[in-house]
């Protein structure tokens, strides 16, 4: 009768969790574990590579627009009846915005040049 060896496994973090665990294992499986495991290990390395290409490539972009006076957007914490405003437009002017959503820039920036324009009507009015 063949005897399956108990063995110890430990991954360090697979999807950033830890696995371990002493289980009975054949030769079969713990090969396929390990080469599905540096299948993995391979990826994840890949992905650090290109998430830093990405991380290096908006820095430069930022840089530039820095450069050129370009600023990110600071978006204003507004309460919920001026949101329900928003949104009251926003719907009158085929935008689709969830009842709890949040309110896309464009939406917003939308609102606000109809506002400029003297577009809203009395109940959409902040």
């Amino acid at each position: 009768m063949k005897t399956t060896p108990v063995v110890k496994m430990e991954f360090e973090s697979i999807l950033g969790r830890p696995y371990m665990g002493l289980v009975e294992i054949s030769d079969q499986q713990q090969r396929t574990i390990e080469s599905q495991y540096k299948a993995y290990q391979d990826a994840e390395e890949g992905l650090t590579k290109r998430l830093k290409l990405r991380d290096d490539a908006a820095a430069k972009l930022i840089k530039t627009l820095d450069g050129i006076g370009v600023r990110p957007v600071r978006e204003e914490k507004l309460p919920p009846e001026k949101l329900a405003r928003i949104r009251a437009w926003a719907a009158r002017n085929g935008h689709n915005v969830g009842p709890r959503s949040r309110i896309p820039y464009v939406v917003k920036a939308a609102y606000d040049k109809a506002a400029a324009a003297g577009e809203l009507q009395e109940s959409e009015k902040i």
